[in-house]
């Protein structure tokens, strides 16, 4: 299990939350990275890592889109004809497919009529099986509310199915109350 001691910009914005996990002590983190031998840390990390910047509007996003209105004002004046923003994570850009599965399940869960059972069989002609499983499977952990406020740490069973899912990859125990999902 990896722990990272300190983040450049905490997407909590729970007051009480953020108290409590800035206040965790270190002796409570050394403690536990003792029972496990990989521990990520300022001091183990590597340092480009802790150098790194996240330039979305850096001078190469700037320079990106100079160019864009180029080739806009100009078209074929440069050696190339269109430009490809890659600085910001944007893979449908690239022609990549999307995540279907995330946005089957993402779909049913919001707009849940479709899994009410004078409608499920339409449903089934429209998602696999296992998206509308997994749907109603997170559903029954929000009590059918999607989208509504959770605890601040998250749903509880989704941090449950995380934390199992990083013992599996990591081989090392993981404890769900040590791991808060959010949304950015």
């Amino acid at each position: 299990m990896y722990r990272l001691l300190a983040t450049t910009r905490p997407a909590i914005r729970n007051p009480a939350v953020l108290h409590r996990l800035l206040s965790t002590s270190v002796e409570t983190m050394q403690e536990s990275s003792i029972q496990s031998s990989k521990v990520l840390t300022l001091e183990t990390m590597n340092p480009n890592v802790r150098k790194m910047e996240y330039a979305v509007r850096g001078a190469i996003p700037i320079r990106a889109e100079e160019l864009r209105d180029q080739l806009k004002k100009e078209p074929g004046s440069l050696p190339f004809s269109k430009i490809t923003p890659c600085n910001i994570g944007n893979p449908q850009q690239l022609n990549q497919k999307p995540l279907t599965f995330l946005r089957q399940v993402s779909a049913l869960m919001e707009y849940t009529d479709l899994l009410a059972p004078e409608n499920i069989d339409v449903t089934r002609k429209l998602f696999p099986e296992d998206a509308i499983e997994r749907a109603k499977r997170n559903l029954s952990y929000v009590g059918n509310a999607a989208g509504a406020y959770t605890q601040s740490l998250g749903v509880q069973e989704i941090r449950e199915n995380v934390a199992r899912f990083i013992e599996q990859r990591d081989g090392f125990p993981a404890d769900s109350n040590n791991i808060c999902l959010t949304s950015g």
